[in-house]
């Protein structure tokens, strides 16, 4: 009986199927807390739409009402109400609109939208699921604050106040050039950015001496608790006086080059666009892909501390982890230890086309992106901000980058970069991951064409892995470029014991860490034996708590611990390997978001 099983098994390897003795996991993967979403789980939890194409749409704006929530949309065609605390309350289909101009305001209890030109309004007491009314109001530009029952707005070139009941009109003024962004300040006095000048009236004329009009300082223009703002790129806020004066000049993010110093960066705040007063000394932003944060004041630094990250991770760009459990995902990192509201630090601008990030084992970390007609690399120890290299030279991917592995050949360190077509690419690189040379293309020779490829890893210094259609992939050195050896997607003859046909993969530490999407699990496999570790998510059931996964995607893992991106719950789940023990509860769990938040529940 012995020696009949040992030939079984010997033929099911041929084949490429690895079947293991014995297939209960023999350690404990728990689940060690969220990143990147506020509501964390269950009912609470962010949910944005789909980006159309991958598109990325700027942000609307955010209006705190007096009952102190917030009101933000949610990707294209969904308005989003939150709790301070980052828990999501409510949800509302609006117009689909990928319009950059599209904007948010308040007046009294009455939100006003501006989607694709046109103007909508929805009461802060409606229902869940109540769509806005159209007003049937054409515009450009509306204001952030109103007056009585009219907000200002602009249509190209002509200024005129909109009543948000009725919808009538009360024209202002016909600007030169078109409007670029407008206000109402004090008083109810008008404020028009045109023609790089800042233009005031009050009572329906134009202020002219006193130095008025006068040289517009950044992307549009707010007035916000007795300040006003202007925006700028690298996730800059600049704070002014009543007169427009510097005060003290650039409060958050890098300053687009205009501020002589440092100020941490922030890639979701890119750029602003808008403000909210939540209370004294605390108000929202409005960034990129429609993200809040909060942001306190701090008087005695002049300038703005982010405190509390408000949304979703309806996408990952890239997903890296070190040992010190710094992570890598969208432009900045997240640290283990952190909530699932905390903002990402050490940010850089965000990249297109941002590829699989791969851990050297001096820890520094090196992903591509594809910029259009050029290739660029992002590199560095997670420790510090990123740097960023262009590349003129060297020849990019028709495709976004989807894999990345990191091997030596030609006795330099190379990174191999894949796109979902299978199309492959090796470029020289030094300690810390910076390009230094193209190595020009490179065949994966798989036994069957693959579909879609989803990611690379290194099982050893001769051995790359790939993930295709749900299979892993394993291939041998065929001088610069690769062989299939071996395939497999299942490990043992249960029903439960087969990938589903979308995997994505990362080995470390002698381990071979597995996201099965469709089967909403993460496995880990032991590389030398193929025996399974353990697992993580109800295989076949996807689920919203602190035990389950729904269509897990990329992974990143170094020794005991990975980092998962929960696709369909739009968030990162942190995973810990342990030996077998009581797993930890949705009820349980100790990292949850209140456990060290800076402003209580409300």
């Amino acid at each position: 009986m012995k020696t009949n099983t040992m030939i079984l098994v010997t033929v099911l390897m041929l084949k490429g199927i690895v079947l293991c003795a014995a297939d209960v996991p023999s350690a404990t993967l728990r689940c060690d807390g969220v990143l990147g979403n506020s509501g964390e789980q269950g009912a609470t939890l962010v949910r944005f739409s789909p980006k159309a194409n991958g598109k990325q749409v700027l942000g609307m704006g955010v209006a705190c009402d007096r009952f102190g929530t917030l009101w933000s949309r949610g990707g294209i065609g969904l308005l989003n109400r939150y709790a301070v605390d980052g828990r999501l309350l409510s949800q509302f289909s609006i117009p689909k609109s990928a319009h950059g101009g599209d904007h948010l305001t308040l007046v009294g209890d009455l939100l006003v939208l501006q989607l694709n030109n046109q103007l909508w309004t929805l009461p802060i007491t409606a229902a869940a699921g109540q769509s806005p009314a159209p007003l049937k109001v054409k515009v450009s530009q509306i204001s952030f604050n109103g007056q009585g029952d009219s907000i200002l707005a602009a249509e190209k070139n002509d200024v005129f106040w909109v009543d948000v009941h009725s919808g009538a009109q009360r024209p202002l003024m016909t600007m030169v050039g078109p409007v670029r962004c407008l206000d109402v300040g004090p008083g109810g006095a008008a404020f028009v950015v045109a023609e790089g000048r800042v233009h005031q009236f009050i009572q329906g004329g134009e202020i002219t001496s006193g130095g008025w009009p006068r040289p517009s300082q950044g992307d549009q223009l707010q007035h916000l608790a007795d300040h006003w703002f202007t925006t700028a790129y690298h996730s800059t806020l600049r704070r002014f006086n009543e007169a427009l004066e510097a005060d003290p000049g650039v409060v958050l993010g890098g300053g687009s080059g205009s501020f002589i110093g440092h100020l941490d960066e922030n890639p979701e705040i890119e750029p602003p666009r808008g403000l909210a007063s939540v209370r004294e000394r605390l108000c929202a932003v409005c960034g990129s892909d429609d993200i809040l944060h909060l942001l306190v004041w701090q008087p005695q630094k002049q300038q703005f501390d982010i405190v509390r990250r408000i949304g979703a991770l309806p996408s990952c760009g890239g997903l890296g982890l070190d040992r010190q459990g710094n992570i890598w995902c969208c432009c900045g990192v997240w640290r283990w230890d952190d909530r699932p509201d905390a903002p990402l630090t050490r940010g850089i601008p965000p990249l297109d086309g941002l590829g699989a990030a791969v851990m050297l084992d001096n820890d520094a970390m090196v992903a591509s992106f594809r910029t259009p007609g050029r290739l660029g690399f992002v590199y560095g120890p997670l420790e510090r901000e990123a740097t960023r290299q262009l590349v003129d030279r060297a020849q990019p991917l028709a495709h976004d980058p989807c894999g990345s592995a990191v091997y030596r050949g030609d006795g330099r360190l190379l990174l191999l970069v894949v796109d979902a077509g299978g199309q492959a690419r090796a470029f020289a690189i030094g300690a810390e991951g910076k390009y230094s040379a193209d190595a020009g293309p490179v065949t994966l020779g798989i036994a069957e064409l693959a579909a879609r490829w989803t990611t690379l890893a290194m099982k050893d210094g001769q051995t790359l892995l790939g993930a295709a259609d749900g299979q892993v992939l394993e291939m041998a050195r065929d001088g610069r470029n690769w062989r299939e050896t071996r395939r497999w997607n299942s490990w043992a003859e249960g029903p439960a014991d087969k990938f589903g046909d979308a995997i994505y993969l990362t080995a470390d530490a002698g381990r071979l860490w597995v996201s099965d999407c469709r089967r909403h699990r993460v496995l880990v496999f032991a590389l030398d034996s193929g025996r399974l570790e353990a697992a993580f998510g109800a295989v076949d059931q996807p689920g919203a708590d602190l035990s389950r996964l729904s269509s897990p995607q990329q992974i990143a893992a170094r020794g005991d611990r990975a980092v998962v991106f929960d696709s369909g719950n739009q968030r990162l789940v942190k995973l810990q390997l342990a030996a077998p023990a009581t797993p930890v509860s949705a009820a349980s769990s100790t990292k949850g978001r209140y456990a060290a938040s800076i402003f209580p529940r409300t």
